[in-house]
């Protein structure tokens, strides 16, 4: 059986080419930039908002893969292999990769502002082609950038963990993981499968979890990751349904899939400084609610940062109440 070997990219595998991480050092995040890639500058300063995200797919345009990139799509060529990506660039398709999870969407593509999560209203658009106020999607609202901006839902977290369930071996390259909801991936990693982390810092972190730390820029990692899997005897047959030696009946795992996601549910609320009084499974996902009452601006924002859909329903008898469904 082929193996399966998954990676989870960042800016770091990017920055190599020329574009500009967004959380790193010398990195784009700043209090101005974060409040320019958000919904609430889409709905009050729209012009702002396309001319940050202009400027990026401008540079795009600019810039070429490089061998990081070139390696993983070359290994396909042995394996089986899946991308998930917290990048918004293309540079993964440009050299041939051919399954690609983008996980905060893709600036060579626009939407709907009216109707965001249809994809009938996805599609292609030229990165040299500004997009400016005025310009309309086929709903007739205004046309925008198909990226999952500061106050927005990570749609397809579902089906990223989905992939991270069925590494072999499973590889973080480019990215700190500081940003939920991509984080919580890590969670749903196999417990037989290998794990790297390329990182030229110290990581220290995941070396706790049992990741293999390659200390190299992006290029020079994949160089040596590729020699390490080569010379790995990882061509045996292994269970994709094996847990600890054991088959899991499809119950058991149901629950632990529950378990994991109220735990990651609930890191999202402790992570923005507020506590749940109760979160509770529904027929539709997950019922959340907190021991605080938020304006309608912060539970937007949190709605934007679950791991799964979230809806903002009101006030409960002790705070804010969700419903998140995939």
């Amino acid at each position: 059986m082929m193996k399966h070997i998954v990676f989870l990219t960042g800016a770091g595998i990017s920055a190599e080419s020329g574009l500009s991480t967004f959380r790193g050092k010398d990195g784009l995040w700043t209090k101005d930039n974060e409040y320019l890639a958000s919904l609430e500058c889409l709905e009050r300063e729209p012009q702002r908002f396309l001319d940050f995200y202009n400027k990026r797919r401008e540079q795009l345009a600019t810039v070429e893969p490089n061998r990081a990139h070139q390696i993983i799509a070359e290994m396909e060529q042995y394996y089986k292999v899946s991308i998930i990506t917290q990048n918004v660039d293309n540079l993964h398709e440009r050299v041939g990769s051919t399954h690609i999870l983008h996980l905060h969407g893709e600036l060579t593509k626009v939407c709907a502002s009216g109707d965001r999560y249809n994809e009938k209203y996805v599609k292609e658009y030229p990165l040299t082609t500004p997009i400016k106020v005025g310009d309309l999607a086929d709903d007739e609202s205004q046309l925008r950038p198909y990226i999952v901006t500061f106050g927005e839902n990570v749609t397809n977290l579902l089906d990223a963990v989905n992939i991270v369930k069925q590494a072999d071996v499973f590889v973080v390259i480019g990215t700190s993981l500081v940003v939920y909801p991509a984080s919580l991936l890590l969670d749903y990693v196999p417990r037989r499968a290998k794990r790297f982390i390329i990182d030229p810092n110290e990581v220290l972190s995941f070396e706790e979890l049992g990741y293999s730390h390659i200390r190299s820029k992006a290029s020079d990692g994949m160089e040596e990751l590729f020699e390490i899997i080569d010379q790995m005897d990882i061509m045996g047959e292994l269970d994709d349904c094996s847990y600890n030696g054991h088959q899991v009946s499809d119950s058991i795992a149901h629950s632990v899939d529950i378990w994991q996601m109220t735990d990651a549910i609930r890191t999202v609320v402790e992570a923005n400084h507020y506590s749940a009084w109760d979160i509770r499974q529904t027929s539709s996902g997950f019922r959340v609610e907190l021991n605080e009452r938020l304006s309608d601006d912060a539970s937007c924002l949190l709605c934007g940062q679950f791991p799964l859909i979230a809806d903002y329903e009101g006030e409960g008898s002790h705070g804010t109440i969700f419903s998140l469904y995939s």
